[in-house]
């Protein structure tokens, strides 16, 4: 995997964090790009989650505080354990997870009261890469992307919506970002009677709060 693989700044991402956020944990931080912009911009304390030794140790400069290890009950320092956070971040993180329901169990024990999970989730239904797939009958996997191949869950807006309340949250956000600019799903839509809307979406931001 390419260094650049984990360096996205994500900005598109900062809204949905709440202002009054002061204490957060970034789950698959990459190189720390996202949570130094909280750092900076926010004057957050931003502890930071990072498997890949490369990505922490570049992750590990930038942010208040950072681990090189899997996001796992038996794994957490106390660090982590203790830590109240605010919130806690997914950037296209759960979609790389064999059992992202016990993740967002985890993040339950985490979370201060009041606290929330943000998390930028693939569309697995995205209007180009569907119809790529469609047209060649083939389930291709990439670098990067929807068909990332190191993703092991995909997911719709609906099995978004699901994860969260199954798991035991309240959906503050769900909401489609970066819209395709293409002219073929307005015309898709306008003939399924928009139907098909969230196909337009390359993802899925979502801001959810423990019931």
């Amino acid at each position: 995997m390419s260094s650049q693989y984990y360096e996205y700044w994500r900005s598109d991402m900062l809204p949905f964090v709440p202002e009054t956020a002061k204490r957060c944990l970034e789950v698959g931080c990459g190189a720390g790009r996202f949570g130094q912009q909280l750092i900076e911009k926010r004057g957050a304390t931003v502890v930071g989650i990072e498997p890949v030794t490369t990505a922490y140790e570049i992750a590990k400069t930038r942010l208040s505080d950072c681990y090189n290890i899997l996001f796992d009950e038996t794994n957490l320092p106390d660090g982590v354990k203790n830590g109240q956070f605010d919130c806690i971040i997914f950037n296209d993180v759960l979609e790389h997870l064999v059992e992202p329901w016990e993740a967002l169990a985890l993040c339950k024990k985490l979370l201060a009261p009041g606290g929330c999970v943000v998390a930028s989730i693939p569309n697995i239904l995205y209007f180009h890469e569907f119809f790529k797939m469609f047209r060649s009958q083939n389930w291709e996997y990439t670098d990067g992307g929807i068909f990332d191949r190191t993703h092991l869950r995909f997911f719709t807006r609906k099995s978004i919506q699901n994860m969260f309340e199954s798991s035991g949250y309240s959906l503050k956000t769900l909401q489609g970002i970066h819209p395709s600019p293409s002219k073929k799903i307005w015309l898709w839509n306008l003939l399924t009677l928009g139907r098909y809307t969230d196909m337009k979406f390359m993802q899925f931001a979502v801001q959810a709060f423990p019931k």
